[in-house]
């Protein structure tokens, strides 16, 4: 079995609906004191329209319900998967501590990007009944279903190549897609099949979506008896369902309220399409933004999009208190850089997961840090530092010029100290030196080339050879030429 986490949490996801009932069964304070449930559990409300449960830690699955799921059979689902944990059938119990994202080829530390390679489980392949439903083992047939779905198999891996593209695209998590060799499943990822590896088999009752296993594992199993979604924006509804899911196998937990603005909130929705800020937060905060991967030492500097004019960038971020962005710059002589730095995030209420999922805690995600601007040197030293502002306002370096030719760079960093992330956008402008008009052949020096030129437009009007622009090559050319001689 693959080497799951020390402690997950696992809640069961509901899209909002009226749902009666609670979940009764689920085992109270004084059946397992050390899983109490947190002030205010009612396991009989109906909060909001969503059916909730307050479920003991070290579970390593997070499931998704439909929104006409049978609130009996609800509860009869979450009774049986406690008691596989409690029996020991599952990898969990109390020595479990939280394991909030992947260790794996060297990446471990918080921050720090990741490269995941993810499969399609051949069909035929066995699911064992891992949520302890009672039906049994099931062959492998997400192949076969995702073509029935979608028109072909190719189109409904294209979207699941569009959800890890969109994680990708917002941290520093890249994705290998490879082929599977159909070993049994929970075998370990490893050159013969992904470290995340997707499959899919009928789970008798369709109001259960998908679920998903917490790293170090994070392999999904959609339901291919249920139902996923409608063709509307290209199929956002099975997207996000993939998308949500995929959050947990990247060590992302449930987050409350219940608000329909984030992707990782405990039920799946349509008005939002993939990660949202508090998501983008989260994964950025486990893997670095995109470019981390470039961008934490000096040998490492990003290359500016564009080597003159500007180059805008999204959704970075510093990713803790000792975080730094950099960039580097190859200057020419007189050469100025802009940069204009805005943090971002908004304001909005988030906060672990409850029964009624209705409480947070407002977060101002745009002031979480006072950032700075700094210009080195070749060898890191501080040139110039621009700090004017403080926490969520932005700053501005406005027409730095380099003395001399050379390699610099430019670094974003924190500081003030607290040890949490800071989005920001950023805009970089580089302005190339002004063009020398001596310079006649446009090769980078005056000299005798120039000179030449010069000699052989005399007394003409020339444009390239009239350097004063006064409409006659002359002596005044001359002298400007030789002013510059070497230049």
């Amino acid at each position: 079995m693959k080497n799951c986490p020390t402690k997950v949490a696992v809640a069961f996801t509901l899209l909002a609906g009226s749902m009666a009932a609670g979940l009764s069964a689920v085992p109270t304070p004084t059946e397992r004191p050390e899983h109490s449930c947190s002030a205010g559990c009612n396991h009989h409300a109906e909060p909001n329209g969503i059916q909730c449960a307050d479920l003991p830690a070290g579970l390593p699955i997070s499931m998704c319900f439909t929104e006409d799921a049978d609130p009996a059979f609800v509860a009869e689902v979450t009774q049986r998967l406690i008691n596989v944990w409690l029996n020991g059938g599952m990898d969990g119990g109390l020595a479990y501590q939280l394991a909030p994202r992947w260790n794996l080829n060297g990446s471990s530390a918080q921050g720090q990007p990741l490269q995941i390679r993810w499969s399609v489980v051949p069909d035929g392949v066995t699911i064992p009944d891992e949520i302890g439903l009672g039906i049994g083992s099931a062959p492998n047939n997400v192949n076969a279903t995702l073509a029935a779905r979608f028109g072909s198999l190719e189109n409904g891996k294209n979207l699941i190549r569009q959800v890890f593209q969109r994680w990708s695209d917002l941290t520093g998590l890249s994705y290998v897609e490879v082929s599977d060799d159909g070993a049994a499943w929970g075998s370990a990822g490893g050159t013969t099949r992904g470290d995340v590896r997707i499959a899919g088999r009928g789970l008798t009752n369709t109001s259960i979506l998908a679920y998903n296993q917490f790293p170090n594992n994070g392999d999904m199993v959609l339901n291919s008896d249920a139902g996923w979604g409608p063709t509307t924006n290209n199929y956002r509804y099975f997207r996000n369902i993939v998308a949500h899911e995929h959050g947990h196998g990247i060590g992302l937990e449930h987050v409350c309220p219940a608000a329909t603005t984030k992707l990782m909130e405990p039920f799946i929705f349509t008005n939002v399409d993939g990660p949202q800020i508090d998501d983008i937060r989260a994964g950025q905060r486990q893997y670095g933004d995109n470019l981390e991967a470039a961008s934490d030492a000096l040998g490492n500097a990003a290359i500016p999009t564009n080597a003159t004019g500007s180059s805008s960038y999204t959704a970075l971020s510093i990713d803790d208190n000792a975080d730094i962005d950099l960039w580097k710059i190859a200057a020419s002589q007189g050469m100025k850089v802009s940069m204009i730095v805005n943090p971002s995030g908004g304001t909005y209420t988030s906060g672990p997961q409850t029964s009624a999922c209705n409480t947070g805690t407002s977060i101002t995600a745009s002031s979480i840090h006072d950032l700075k601007i700094d210009v080195l040197g070749s060898s890191g030293t501080v040139l110039f530092t621009q700090n004017a502002n403080a926490s969520g306002l932005g700053e501005t370096l406005s027409n730095y010029e380099f003395a001399s030719a050379g390699t610099y760079y430019l670094r974003i960093a924190p500081v003030t100290t607290t040890n949490d992330i800071q989005l920001y956008n950023a805009t970089l402008t580089i302005t190339p030196p002004p063009s020398n008009p001596a310079d006649v052949d446009g090769n980078g020096i005056v000299d005798a080339a120039d000179l030449g030129v010069l000699l052989a437009a005399w007394g003409s009007s020339l444009a390239i050879a009239d350097i004063n622009d006064d409409g006659i090559v002359d002596g005044n050319d001359l002298g400007l030429l030789l002013s510059s001689w070497g230049q």
